[in-house]
C-alpha cells in the first residue's frame, strides 16, 4: 500500500465553533472522499458540542472585522454556505445594522463595571476602518424608537446589511459538526465527555522535529482511567483550554457574561455598541460609562453581553457560571436605556472564556501560520518542531464571525489546497 492509501487519522481537539467547522470543511475537502484515500476524522469534546463561547457569544459577522483578510474570507463563506443549507431557518442568518450608540441612561448613580478593556480593544481593531465614509451622529432611518427618548447623544454607524450579519453561535456551530458527519458517513465520529490529558509525540529518525503519536484523554472525566487514541494529524481548537494541552501557546482568557431577554416589543435587526453614562453625571466626564453590547435576534429576543473578569479557567467549558453581580450590573446598564428591555423577561444569565493572543516573549513564532495577515490575528496554523500538530486558537472577540475562514484554512493546511 502506497503512502496515499495508508489510512489517515484526523483527530480534534475541542467540539466549539473553530474545530466544527475545521471539520466541516475537511469532511468537504475532495481529498477526504476520495477512493484514492482513506481518511477517518475524530472530534473529542471534554463537555458537549458548544458549551462555552460558541454557544454563549454575540454571533456577530462582519466584513469588516479583524484580521481584515481572515474577516473578509469568512464572511463570505458565512455568506455562501447560509445560502447553500437555508442559514436564516437552521441558525438565524440575516443582515444587519451595526453602530456605535452613545448616551445616558435613566438611574442615578453608578450602573457598574465597564465592558471589559481586552474585549473593548479588539472590537475597535474592526471598526477602525468600518466608519469611512459614513455620517455620525444620523439616526434617521435606524429605528432606535426602542431607546428611550432623549436619551441618544451620539451614533456612529459602523456595518449595514451589506457588510454585517448575525447567526446563532449554538446553532451555526451544531449545523456544522452535523454536515460533517453527514458528509463523512461512518468514517466520522464525535465524541463528547472526553477530556484530553496531553499531545504523545515520538522523534523521527533522522529529523530535527518530532511527530504526533495520538492524544492521552479520560472519558467523563475519571481520574483513574486513562485512555490512548492514535492518530496522524492532531488539531488543536480547544480555544481558552487550549494551553492547558500544550503550554508553549502565548494564550490569556477574559470571562464575559451575558444575558437573553425577551423584550416587550419586537426589536429591529440593528446591533449597538453602546456607551452609557448614568444621567446624573451625563456632563462629568470622569464618571464611569459602562459599555454594554446589543444584539437583536430574529426570534425576538435580545442577547447582551457585557463585563468581564480573568478569573482562573474551571476544568470544563460546562463549569463556568456567571457571577451575579456582573449580571446585575449589565441588567441594570441595558435597562437604563430602553423600557422594552427593562419591562422584558430575563430568560437566560451565563458566562463564558475568550482567548487572546499575548505573544509573550515572542511566543507566537511557535506557529507557522498558514495564510501571512497584516498584523496580529489567531494562531491558525502548523506548529513548529512537531509534524502533524496544528493549532488554531486565540480568536479572541471575532471567534464566530471568523470561523469559516479559520475552518477553511485549517482543512487546506491540512489536506492540501
Amino acid at each position: 500500500m502506497s503512502d496515499s492509501q495508508k489510512p489517515h487519522h484526523i483527530l480534534i481537539i475541542g467540539g466549539g465553533i473553530i474545530g466544527c467547522t475545521s471539520a466541516y470543511y475537511i469532511t468537504h475537502h475532495p481529498s477526504f472522499t476520495s477512493p484514492s484515500n482513506s481518511y477517518s476524522l475524530t472530534l473529542l469534546e471534554s463537555s458537549t458540542i458548544a458549551a462555552g463561547a460558541s454557544s454563549k457569544a454575540g454571533g456577530l459577522i462582519a466584513k469588516w472585522a479583524y484580521p481584515s483578510r481572515l474577516a473578509k474570507e469568512s464572511y463570505e463563506e458565512h455568506k455562501r454556505l447560509a445560502g447553500l443549507y437555508g442559514g436564516g431557518e437552521r441558525w438565524g442568518w440575516r443582515g444587519v445594522r451595526c453602530g456605535e450608540w452613545g448616551g445616558r441612561g435613566r438611574v442615578e448613580g453608578e450602573m457598574g463595571v465597564d465592558g471589559g478593556e481586552s474585549i473593548r480593544k479588539e472590537f475597535k481593531k474592526g471598526v477602525s476602518g468600518a466608519r469611512k465614509g459614513k455620517k455620525k451622529f444620523d439616526t434617521n432611518g435606524l429605528d432606535l424608537d426602542w431607546i428611550d427618548e432623549g436619551l441618544t447623544d451620539a451614533y456612529d454607524p459602523i456595518g449595514t446589511e451589506d457588510d454585517t450579519a448575525q447567526v446563532h453561535p449554538g446553532e451555526f456551530t451544531r449545523s456544522m459538526i452535523e454536515l460533517a458527519k453527514q458528509k463523512g458517513g461512518e468514517n466520522v465520529r464525535v465524541v463528547e465527555g472526553a477530556r484530553v490529558l496531553g499531545i504523545v509525540t515520538i522523534e523521527e529518525d533522522g529529523e530535527d522535529e518530532e511527530k504526533v503519536k495520538g492524544v492521552r484523554y479520560v472519558m467523563n472525566h475519571e481520574q483513574g482511567t486513562e485512555l490512548f487514541m492514535e492518530a496522524d494529524t492532531i488539531i488543536l481548537t480547544a480555544g481558552p483550554w487550549s494551553p492547558t494541552i500544550l503550554p508553549s501557546l502565548p494564550i490569556t482568557t477574559s470571562k464575559a457574561h451575558s444575558i437573553v431577554i425577551h423584550p416587550t416589543m419586537p426589536l429591529p435587526a440593528h446591533v449597538l455598541f453602546t456607551s452609557i453614562t448614568p444621567s446624573s453625571s451625563s456632563s462629568d466626564n470622569t464618571k464611569p460609562v459602562t459599555s454594554p453590547e446589543l444584539y437583536p435576534r430574529p426570534n425576538n429576543t435580545l442577547y447582551a453581553c457585557g463585563p468581564t473578569s480573568s478569573p482562573p479557567l474551571p476544568l470544563l467549558a460546562s463549569l463556568v457560571e456567571p457571577d451575579k453581580s456582573a449580571i446585575s450590573a449589565l441588567h441594570t446598564a441595558i435597562s437604563s436605556i430602553s423600557t422594552p428591555i427593562r419591562e422584558g423577561e430575563v430568560l437566560i444569565e451565563q458566562a463564558c472564556f475568550l482567548p487572546f493572543v499575548s505573544d509573550q516573549g515572542g511566543k507566537r513564532g511557535i506557529v507557522e501560520p498558514f495564510v501571512k495577515e497584516s498584523g496580529d490575528g489567531p494562531l491558525i496554523g502548523k506548529v513548529r518542531g512537531v509534524d502533524g500538530l496544528v493549532v488554531a486558537t486565540g480568536h479572541a472577540v471575532w471567534g464566530i464571525c471568523n470561523s469559516t475562514g479559520t475552518g477553511r484554512r485549517v482543512a487546506r493546511g491540512v489536506m492540501g489546497s
